[in-house]
């Protein structure tokens, strides 16, 4: 469309008012269309670490409190 990203966020904001995204955030956007994104999906994030909350786990902080006492 050939508009930078103060024009488009100008235009964002008279259509769609208080409701409107964050100056930032079309700037954010730019970025990513401009690095060759074709999309605004978020990326995928490995899992979150597994718990290792066990009977040993717990045991060896046991011991390990016990000993800086």
């Amino acid at each position: 469309l050939g508009k930078c990203g103060a024009e488009t966020y100008e235009t964002l904001k008279n259509l769609y008012g208080d409701e409107c995204i964050s100056c930032a955030q079309v700037f954010r956007w730019f970025g990513r269309f401009r690095d060759g994104r074709e999309d605004l999906e978020d990326d995928d994030r490995p899992p979150p670490p597994k718990t290792t909350r066990n009977e040993e786990n717990i045991e060896k902080v046991k011991e390990i409190l016990r000993s800086d006492r």
